[in-house]
């Protein structure tokens, strides 16, 4: 009968197989992560962010960036649709400063890759990575737009990527001054809700 192989020599082997396929046992490390699977890495988990959120109603900002040169619109994010592969963003454009007078509305649509990212005081903070996959104009019972070109897909993010926080029904983006990481995701969050789950 042949001796059994020491405990020690069965560890080693057993360290040794886990080291070649990528897996220690110990959660995943955030710094190789590609964000390809939305519930990686570690305990993060989309489910809180998917749904459709209603953008601030008390919100009007100037400067629509896809304003034709003598039409300058003020707008407003109306709708938010985060989904575990995709992102639909819905822009409302205005023709007066207070938001009123609705001339149409810009759809933009991504593929979206989650990660876990990190804020001060916070859990389950999402990082997404957003593909610009293409848009959508209409009046949508409003006079019309006239824009200046087609939406690019960098109005939500000039970079195509976001930092995200879920608290209750709301929902928190990245502050307006944020500085960058290593890997062009903001790391602030703003303090204040942008939108509300529905």
């Amino acid at each position: 009968m042949k001796p059994s192989p020491s405990p020690l020599i069965l560890a080693t082997l057993c360290a040794a197989a886990l080291t070649a396929c990528g897996g220690s046992g110990g959660g995943s490390d955030a710094s190789t992560d590609t964000g390809a699977s939305p519930t990686a890495p570690g305990d993060f988990r989309v489910a809180e962010y998917v749904g459709t959120w209603t953008g601030d109603t008390t919100v009007c900002k100037a400067g629509f960036p896809y304003s034709s040169k003598d039409k300058a619109y003020s707008y407003r994010m109306t709708s938010l649709m985060l989904a575990e592969k995709t992102v639909e963003v819905t822009y409302t454009a205005y023709t007066d400063a207070a938001c009123m007078s609705k001339a149409g509305r810009v759809i933009e649509k991504y593929d979206a890759s989650w990660s876990a990212g990190s804020a001060p005081g916070k859990t389950n903070v999402a990082r997404v990575s957003l593909a610009f996959t293409g848009s959508s104009t209409g009046a949508d019972g409003g006079s019309g737009l006239a824009l200046n070109m087609m939406p690019d897909g960098k109005f939500i993010s000039s970079t195509g990527k976001l930092l995200l926080d879920v608290d209750g029904t709301s929902l928190y983006g990245p502050a307006a001054d944020a500085k960058m990481d290593a890997d062009g995701f903001p790391m602030t969050l703003n303090t204040t809700s942008f939108a509300t789950k529905q």
